[in-house]
């Protein structure tokens, strides 16, 4: 419950609920993310990923668990939440005033959540597509792939398709 809590009060941070009296907010709401700096994204990406992983991994229980694998699947869905809307905000934040001081601030933003991710998860998918790591790694990048925006989209697929593919493939060869 602190975990979620925890995820629950850095949405509240990264995505102010527009107030009431503002009648002219954007569509999607606001973001604060691309006022981090390199570190704290950084930091933000890597504990999202582990407690990701963890609750991944947790959400099926085992006789010694006493968590309920529901409060574990909250948390990873929670997780995943907060990375595509992390995601979808800096790439948003890339093309707003191309050249201006918003996209040269949100573009090593960018950088460094999504492409960072997909380049640490995306070997999974090669030497370990079936474990719980890789299978935990195909969850955390298809919320990217699937909410992050097309250039997010794009990342995530020339990384993962062909690892994806290439599994698949050696798949189907072993059971011919």
């Amino acid at each position: 419950a602190d975990k979620q809590d925890a995820i629950h009060d850095l949405m509240e941070l990264l995505f102010p609920s527009p107030s009431s009296s503002s009648s002219s907010t954007p569509l999607y709401g606001k973001s604060n993310c691309e006022y981090l700096d390199l570190q704290t994204l950084r930091e933000l990406s890597v504990a999202v990923s582990t407690v990701h992983a963890e609750a991944s991994g947790s959400a099926t229980p085992s006789s010694s668990d006493t968590t309920e694998p529901s409060d574990e699947k909250a948390l990873a869905d929670a997780c995943r939440t907060l990375v595509s809307k992390v995601a979808f905000y800096l790439e948003m934040a890339t093309r707003s005033t191309k050249g201006g001081s918003s996209h040269k601030r949100a573009e090593p933003l960018w950088t460094l959540f999504v492409m960072d991710a997909v380049q640490k998860q995306s070997p999974l998918l090669s030497t370990s597509p079936q474990s719980l790591r890789g299978r935990t790694a195909v969850a955390y990048l298809a919320c990217l792939a699937a909410s992050g925006g097309s250039r997010t989209l794009r990342v995530c697929l020339d990384a993962c398709l062909p690892p994806l593919l290439e599994a698949l493939t050696s798949n189907q060869g072993n059971n011919n």
